[in-house]
């Protein structure tokens, strides 16, 4: 905690903790504050930043921030406003990026990292790094305030209730229609006249059966219980029917947006074993091995947690084996170490991860092995897959500490796996008819990757292409406007929900379209 900002306490307390052990509000915050911490609580969450106004620095609570504000933004924050990374490494300096989680944003589970000068936007979360970040948006003006504007203004009017609709007005129309000629043929044509008192009106009485014979009465009930019926088939087949027009639009749907993580994968980061790359005699296995032994589950990083659990057996991974010493990932070094113990035979070893180049560069061997390795890599990056490099060295010390010598293992490709029924979904749908794009918040190459697998188009583009489209700075080559653009697509990559709104809005246009995301 960095300082006390107003909040309550009873409002972070969670309903797991002891009623003994939850803090009263007091009258002095400081007095609720100690009491809350004395509670030992794992994470503690505020809203309050340092922030530089007037020339001053203060605490202020994120609701008091403005655009202008220049703020710090630091690990384990929820960035409270749509802000600009300020440059603070010198030139000749290499500069370590942010990590910024924008699972909130586009559903994808790794971070993303920003540079000096990129945007971060509201509700993501800081998951590395710290630094000075210039606010240029708050509230319903932020990207996430501006997706949830336009999704509060729609006025989605059923498929069906446009037809029905329709329907009426023809039935008033015709109705009139009938009305006129009775009008016209029994008292223009017959001369009839008309009276008050029963039976002295015929006219009145032949209107009144235009009228009702012309208005379908039966017609509501009978498509409600069509669509009764129609959702009782799908709720067999494990579907959620939420709205009973859905049934109806489902059938006539010729276009499925579809978002990627957690729809088509199963948003759960995996190593993709066929892919790996071992070195120097190295097996998969003992790659694998090596790479558990690397982990720290206790941070419950996605990284380690993955490597450990993909171990056959993680539960005996540590029968023999003892780690003296751990040194966790930062941002300069790139890597992270352990000291290990084989308690069967005393000798103690490092293991080093992180990112390959520069495990790499450590190795003993790297004027023979680099070639090969960087060609790995640049093929895991055109498939979308994130790289992870291993190496050791026996004995204890830091990573560079003299007589160190390193031995590269070898590579292990991370992606998230798509569903075991996925593929089978979308041949399924495009038997139908139904053409189906991936439009999703993950890097361009990812997505193809996936579509790959999938037997999805991998026509997908970067979501820039559609904005500088839709801004008449230039169309991809053989389509002659923005509708085409995105109707020829087989999908699109690194848009936020802004982008997903606006993409179904054009497919929308003169066409019945389905579209489901993950939230």
């Amino acid at each position: 905690m960095r300082q006390y900002c107003g909040f309550y306490p009873e409002t972070i307390i969670p309903d797991s903790y002891p009623h003994t052990a939850r803090p009263s509000v007091l009258s002095s915050p400081w007095a609720a504050l100690g009491q809350l911490l004395s509670c030992n609580l794992p994470h503690v969450y505020t809203t309050c930043f340092q922030v530089l106004r007037d020339k001053q620095v203060r605490g202020m609570d994120a609701v008091e921030i403005v655009p202008g504000d220049i703020l710090l933004v630091r690990l384990g924050d929820i960035v409270p406003a749509d802000i600009k990374i300020l440059g603070e490494h010198a030139e000749d300096e290499e500069e370590a990026p942010m990590q910024i989680d924008q699972a909130a944003l586009t559903g994808e589970s790794l971070p993303v990292k920003k540079f000096s000068g990129d945007t971060a936007f509201s509700g993501s979360t800081v998951k590395q790094g710290e630094r000075h970040a210039v606010v240029y948006a708050t509230g319903v003006n932020t990207f996430f305030g501006r997706a949830a504007a336009l999704i509060g203004s729609t006025n989605n009017v059923a498929n069906i209730q446009k037809v029905m609709s329709k329907i009426g007005a023809m039935c008033l129309i015709t109705i009139g229609i009938w009305v006129v000629i009775e009008l016209g043929v029994q008292f223009g044509a017959y001369g009839h006249s008309c009276y008050t008192g029963e039976g002295r009106c015929p006219t009145v009485t032949n209107i009144l059966v235009i009228i009702v014979g012309g208005i379908p009465i039966a017609m509501p009930t009978v498509l409600s219980v069509t669509l009764a019926l129609g959702a009782y088939q799908l709720a067999k087949h494990g579907a959620i029917v939420a709205r009973m027009s859905a049934v109806e639009e489902m059938a006539g749907m010729d276009i499925l947006c579809s978002d990627k993580t957690g729809t088509l994968t199963l948003n759960k980061l995996s190593i993709d074993l066929s892919a790996s790359f071992p070195m120097g005699g190295t097996d998969v296995n003992t790659l694998v091995k090596y790479g558990a032994l690397s982990a720290d589950v206790g941070s419950e990083e996605a990284i380690d947690v993955v490597l450990h659990n993909t171990y056959p057996d993680p539960d005996g991974l540590w029968k023999g084996y003892r780690r003296l010493k751990f040194i966790p990932f930062n941002p300069n070094d790139k890597f992270t170490m352990a000291v290990i113990e084989d308690e069967r035979t005393g000798q103690v070893f490092r293991l080093m991860k992180g990112a390959p180049q520069v495990v790499l560069k450590r190795a003993y061997d790297f004027a023979e092995i680099h070639a090969p390795v960087e060609q790995k890599i640049i093929e895991y990056a055109n498939r979308g897959y994130r790289a992870l490099g291993f190496g050791i060295a026996s004995g204890a010390g830091a990573a560079d500490a003299p007589g160190t010598k390193w031995e590269f293992l070898g590579l292990l490709p991370l992606f998230d796996p798509p569903r075991h029924d996925t593929a089978e979904t979308i041949e399924r749908c495009l038997e139908k008819g139904i053409s189906v794009k991936m439009v999703t918040g993950d890097q361009q190459l990812i997505g193809k990757e996936t579509a790959r697998q999938l037997g999805m188009g991998t026509n997908i583009h970067k979501i820039e292409v559609l904005l500088h489209a839709k801004a008449g700075t230039g169309l991809v080559e053989g389509h002659s406007n923005v509708d085409e653009l995105v109707e020829g697509a087989d999908g699109f990559a690194e848009v936020f929900p802004e982008h997903k709104f606006e993409i179904v809005r054009i497919l929308q246009v003169g066409a019945i379209e389905s579209s489901t995301y993950c939230c």
